[in-house]
């Protein structure tokens, strides 16, 4: 026989389920979600190398790298195009350090803060550090035999045996049933 405590639950339970889901999504409609309205910036500028006679020039395709100085944030690359330009777009607000960084330049380095949605500008000279060509050769030959060698003779029944240039081929023949 079922306890008047035990009837209770039973017939409350529903409806006190259904008033707690409908408080949950009522609540929940006028919680804001995590705000993603974050202003984010932009980084760009143009890269010019310059040589040992101090004559400048763009470069296409120089790699630069922009790195958070916060812990666990993700770090972004731009390539320069073929003006020298390069661009850093939704760049989250933060403070940065941008590199650049390639064998033959100078290293290059700088501390942007990205406050705002408000571009900023970073032009970047570097000079050449030389070119230096480096040719490793490396020995691959197989040693010569030390052991003296012996061509082999054929005798007078195989050299008989042996195809001429001058024989011509006969055409197979056809065998038919009697």
């Amino acid at each position: 026989m079922p306890t008047a405590a035990s009837a209770f639950s039973n017939t409350t339970r529903f409806p006190v389920s259904v008033f707690l889901l409908a408080a949950m999504q009522l609540c929940g409609a006028h919680l804001p979600a995590q705000e993603t309205n974050q202003a984010r910036g932009v980084i760009k500028g143009a890269v010019s190398v310059v040589n040992q006679d101090n004559e400048s020039s763009a470069p296409e395709g120089l790699l630069l790298e922009l790195k958070p100085l916060a812990d666990g944030s993700p770090s972004f690359t731009a390539v320069t195009d073929a003006t020298g330009n390069y661009e850093f777009k939704d760049v989250p607000e933060g403070d940065y350090l941008l590199q650049f960084q390639r064998e033959g330049f100078e290293p290059f380095t700088a501390t942007l803060h990205v406050r705002g949605a408000e571009p900023i500008v970073q032009d970047i000279s570097v000079k050449l550090t030389g070119v230096t060509e480096k040719v490793e050769v490396k020995e691959q030959t197989e040693p010569l035999s030390t052991t003296s060698s012996t061509t082999p003779k054929l005798d007078e029944k195989q050299l008989e045996s042996l195809p001429l240039l001058e024989e011509t081929l006969r055409p197979p023949c056809l065998l038919l049933p009697a």
